[in-house]
C-alpha cells in the first residue's frame, strides 16, 4: 500500500486562477478524508470500537467544514455554466478516477488514497503529519482558522497518545 504524494507542494506556486491549485486543492482534499476514515478503520481493528483510540477517529466529524468553505470558495472561481467552469469539470475528468458533474464534486471525488493492508500505526502517524500540513494550508491561504482541527488533535494526543 502506497500513500500518495501531497498535493500541497504544487499549490505553492499555483494561483487560485489555475484549474491545477484546484485540482490539487480537491485531491489532497479527497485524500485526507479517506485517509482520516482508514485511520479509524485501523484504529478500530487495532482497540476495538470501544476504545479511547476509537473516538479519536469519529468517522462523522472530519471535513464537513472545510469542504463547505471550499466550496463557496470554488464557486468564487467558476460561476456554474460557465465556460470557465466546463473546462475545469473537462480538466478534472482527464486525471480523476471518478468523473464530476460540477466544480464542487472536486473535492468528494477525486482521492486516490487506498486502505491499508493491515493495522499499520504508521499509517496514522503520516495522516496526522499531513493532516497539520493540510490544515496549516488553509488557514494561511483561506484566512479561515481550523481552530477545532488543532483542538481534536491537542485532545486526542493528550488524552489517548497512540502513537
Amino acid at each position: 500500500m502506497k500513500i500518495p504524494e501531497s498535493e500541497l507542494y504544487k499549490l505553492r506556486i499555483l494561483t487560485k486562477e489555475d484549474n491545477a491549485f484546484w485540482i490539487a486543492l480537491g485531491r489532497e482534499t479527497c485524500n485526507l478524508s479517506g485517509w482520516y476514515h482508514n485511520c479509524h478503520d485501523v484504529v478500530v481493528d487495532r482497540f476495538g470500537k470501544g476504545s479511547g483510540y476509537a473516538e479519536c477517529f469519529d468517522v462523522g466529524f472530519f471535513m464537513g467544514n472545510i469542504r463547505e468553505l471550499l466550496e463557496v470558495e470554488i464557486a468564487k472561481a467558476y460561476k456554474p455554466g460557465s465556460p470557465e467552469e466546463r473546462a475545469f469539470v473537462g480538466d478534472v475528468n482527464k486525471t480523476s478516477v471518478r468523473e464530476i458533474h460540477d466544480v464542487s464534486q472536486v473535492f468528494y471525488f477525486t482521492g486516490t488514497i487506498e486502505k491499508p493492508v493491515d493495522d499499520n500505526l504508521e499509517y496514522v502517524r503520516e495522516f496526522e503529519k499531513r493532516a497539520i500540513v493540510y490544515f496549516d494550508f488553509i488557514r494561511e491561504n483561506f484566512g479561515v482558522p481550523v481552530t477545532w482541527y488543532y483542538e481534536w488533535y491537542e485532545n486526542n494526543q493528550n488524552k489517548n497518545r497512540i502513537l
